[in-house]
């Protein structure tokens, strides 16, 4: 995805004669093949990665080859695609929402990730508005947005489950009051671990039951062997 990206807007940047898209995605292009090939290394499956990289070899060559062949013919096509490339991009953080919403925590958003994607974007909005280009201006201003209403979640929300959020201990300081948090923090648990506990405290339970059980049966026996005796 980085090198695709990179390689599209690159390609762009050398349709329009932009000197510093060129340069920037030049290195985004170096910085992500050394990821690749690091990744490539270290998997196992290296067949069906070497097919994925090769196909990706073969699409960037030709979104390059496209634009000296074909210049300001693909000018839109080429636009509309990095600008889905770009906003699908700026949006990946957002994939985990759903688990923030049902744990009401932000624990599951990466915090650097999402600061770096709005100042990224912010810088390349400008940039865009400076040269009054849409196809810098949308896609950035959109990663923007999307990329403040991470950063508000950081703060509406708290960092684990059982917190308070940073907006309400800011209240709370404002008003002189201890920010403490009331409920214990619960640990963070996948669905597999909670699976496992979820498994084993019904097996607890079925021990301790079966327990019970064998104790008042032995209850009894003792009882009737009493009356017995006597």
């Amino acid at each position: 995805m980085g090198v695709l990206g990179g390689c599209t807007q690159m390609s762009y940047g050398m349709l329009r004669g932009y000197n510093t898209v060129i340069w920037v995605t030049s290195c985004q292009i170096a910085l992500y093949s050394v990821y690749t090939i690091f990744y490539w290394i270290m998997s196992k499956n290296k067949l069906w990665i070497t097919l994925k990289i090769f196909a990706m070899v073969v699409f960037c060559a030709g979104i390059i080859s496209s634009v000296h062949f074909f210049g300001m013919k693909i000018f839109h096509p080429l636009g509309i695609f990095c600008l889905t490339l770009n906003v699908a991009d700026f949006a990946a953080p957002l994939a985990g929402l759903r688990v923030v919403i049902r744990r009401y925590a932000t624990s599951t958003l990466p915090l650097p990730l999402c600061i770096a994607n709005f100042m990224v974007s912010t810088e390349w909005f400008i940039y865009g508005l400076l040269l009054n280009d849409f196809y810098l201006i949308a896609p950035n201003g959109i990663g923007s947005l999307l990329a403040f209403i991470q950063l508000i979640l950081f703060v509406v929300l708290p960092r684990k489950p059982g917190q308070r959020a940073p907006i309400v201990r800011l209240f709370l300081c404002i008003k002189g009051e201890k920010a403490e948090d009331n409920r214990e923090i619960v640990a963070e648990l996948g669905e597999n671990d909670e699976k496992k506990i979820n498994r084993t405290q019904r097996w607890s339970q079925k021990i301790k039951s079966n327990v019970n059980t064998v104790a008042e049966e032995l209850e009894n026996v003792i009882m009737q062997i009493g009356i017995n005796d006597q």
